[in-house]
């Protein structure tokens, strides 16, 4: 089971638990269909989240870009201008997400 169709059937759990009447719904209750807890089964959903999906890039590091005095484009890696585009805005959007 993904863990998608995992996180869907939990909510569903406690969907129905709150439609029946239950005021709260705790934590080692045995609601789902499997017998597991609720926590159990909430942290092998979550899984392992230790690290993250999306590298962290520090502000000194980040790519955009931004016009200068004249109007043309320029592309910067943290504060500091590397490369200019001149009017070519579509060559700049294109480097930043390189």
């Amino acid at each position: 089971m993904s863990r998608l169709a995992r996180a869907i059937e939990i909510l569903e759990a406690i969907n129905e638990q709150f439609n029946e009447g239950a005021e709260c719904v705790y934590r080692d209750g045995l609601i789902l269909s499997d017998d597991s807890t609720l926590q159990d089964a909430v942290a092998e959903c979550v899984g392992d989240t230790s690290e993250p999906l999306v590298p962290v890039i520090p502000h000194s590091q980040r790519r955009h870009y931004g016009k200068n005095w004249y109007g043309d484009f320029v592309g910067f890696i943290g504060d500091h201008k590397v490369i200019d585009f001149g009017d070519n805005k579509e060559a700049a959007i294109k480097w930043v997400n390189e």
